[in-house]
């Protein structure tokens, strides 16, 4: 009745008030809430619902609790950090949706760290429930691959530069690291020997040689009667859809577009204030040198790009290299007092690596998995001169370059092809893996100008393949990622 009719300060205790089948004498411990009671299923919403004196994710008991392990693992050959803590939640199946919240700010289920300090996550699930956890890394920087920004087999010298993160190895047993002439290494310097001065910094000097395994290096493999040479005009944009080239020179503020997942060139060379921009992730094979001039970009695009080089590599001052180098020879790169040049990335020597005049190292934050190239895709056998013009070659693979082009790379469901063709009549394409079995093919008409074509690549394997056209006895081929979806 509402009164409490025995003087005992309790009002109602005996009566059943929100018919759960329990009363205050019998230890409901919210009379007013059908919800709460004792032995009732404990869930995330603020409240005592078993009425043993836990809330939520207190009681071991609780349903909708995210159940959370944090694994660490070494990251992969071009990533650069310590290692990569993941986050698995083992009753994933329970949720119809998880949001992750690190200390760092991130909001993935993992995270590339680099440095051991600790990392906490706090894992919520649909129920509203969450789970928090820390886990502090436990790899060496300096006994891992990923944890340099720069290595070089027999010497790094570095001169009026500064070393923003990773670190600076020198392989070879008894050879020398040289940090001088107002340089700083915000990181740590690893070699046998490390000569150094009093206008210079170290953060941490590790008397050792650097003993890390380098990644496999990957050689132009190309056929030279497949190579042509390729200019870039001043002030003009070209986009390359072939694998294939001699040399390659990018003009004066020219700009080349990449949108292959491997090229193969004989010599790269870059003049004043050029670009190369990369629409995919790619390797770049070059079986000679690599000269950069001023004020030039390459810029990965947030893909990741190695560039193999035979020979030596030279950068000049104002260029921005956002991309991985791993060279045979010398590396050697300048900037100026008032023209710095930035290296964005891990760059690799098997001789020596050289920085002089004002460069800034910084580690990339990209991390992402680039196929292992598969060798160039042939080309024509025929040793005939087939064209109109009035020399030796073949130069019939020129006019292609630009004749088929593949969108979305990577593929997920639908490719498309854009054909611009000079005939018209029946043509075949096919789809073949990279062990050479035609997994699509298919017939159709093409007209004599832009044909647009979809294929449903929904069904294929992750991986790379080979997309080709046969036309009036051509073949036009170009490569392609698929990923799922």
């Amino acid at each position: 009745d509402g009164i409490d009719n025995n003087c005992d300060g309790n009002i109602d205790e005996g009566f059943d008030q929100d018919g759960d089948g329990f009363t205050a004498c019998q230890g409901d411990c919210d009379d007013s809430d059908a919800n709460s009671y004792p032995g009732a299923p404990e869930v995330c919403d603020g409240i005592d619902n078993n009425c043993d004196g836990l809330v939520d994710g207190d009681d071991p008991s609780v349903i909708g609790l995210p159940d959370i392990v944090i694994t660490e693992s070494p990251l992969g050959d071009f990533c650069q950090g310590v290692a990569e803590l993941t986050v698995d939640v083992l009753n994933a199946s329970d949720f119809s949706s998880i949001s992750y919240s690190w200390s760092n700010g991130s909001t993935d289920s993992s995270i590339i760290v680099s440095d051991n300090n600790t990392y906490t996550v706090s894992v919520t699930g649909n129920s509203g429930c969450t789970t928090t956890s820390s886990y502090m890394s436990t790899a060496v920087p300096s006994d891992n691959l990923s944890g340099y920004i720069m290595l070089a087999n027999k010497e790094i010298y570095l001169k009026e530069t500064t070393v923003n993160g990773g670190g600076v190895g020198v392989i070879n047993n008894g050879k020398k690291a040289k940090v001088r002439d107002d340089s700083s290494v915000f990181s740590f310097v690893k070699a046998d020997q490390i000569d150094t001065d009093n206008s210079s910094y170290i953060q941490q000097s590790i008397f050792d040689n650097a003993s890390v395994t380098l990644p496999t290096f990957y050689y132009n493999t190309a056929d030279d009667d497949c190579e042509i040479d390729l200019t870039v005009p001043e002030n003009q944009t070209i986009t390359i859809n072939s694998d294939t080239y001699d040399d390659v020179k990018i003009k004066k503020n020219g700009t080349l577009i990449i949108d292959m997942p491997e090229v193969y060139i004989h010599k790269l060379d870059l003049e004043d204030g050029a670009t190369i921009i990369f629409n995919q992730s790619c390797s770049v094979m070059i079986d000679y040198d690599m000269d950069v001039n001023d004020n030039c970009l390459i810029d990965s695009n947030g893909y990741g790009v190695v560039f193999y080089v035979e020979k030596k590599v030279k950068i000049d001052r104002g260029t921005t290299i956002d991309a991985n180098i791993y060279s045979q020879k010398e590396l050697h790169v300048k900037g100026y007092s008032n023209n710095h040049t930035t290296m964005m990335g891990l760059f690799i020597s098997e001789y020596k690596i050289k920085s002089e005049k004002y460069v800034d190292w910084y580690p990339s934050t990209i991390c992402e998995t680039i196929p292992a190239p598969s060798n160039p895709l042939p080309c024509n056998d025929d040793d005939d001169d087939d064209d109109d013009d009035d020399d030796d070659d073949d130069d019939d693979r020129v006019g292609q370059v630009n004749t088929i082009d593949l969108y979305p790379v990577p593929a997920k469901t639908e490719l498309n092809i854009n054909l611009v063709s000079q005939t018209h009549g029946k043509a075949k394409y096919f789809i073949s893996n990279i062990r050479g079995t035609t997994v699509i093919s298919k017939e159709f008409i093409v007209t004599k100008s832009n044909n647009s074509l979809s294929v449903d690549v929904t069904k294929l394997p992750e991986g790379e393949y080979i997309f080709t056209i046969v036309l009036d006895g051509n073949r036009l081929q170009k490569k392609f990622i698929k990923q799922s979806n």
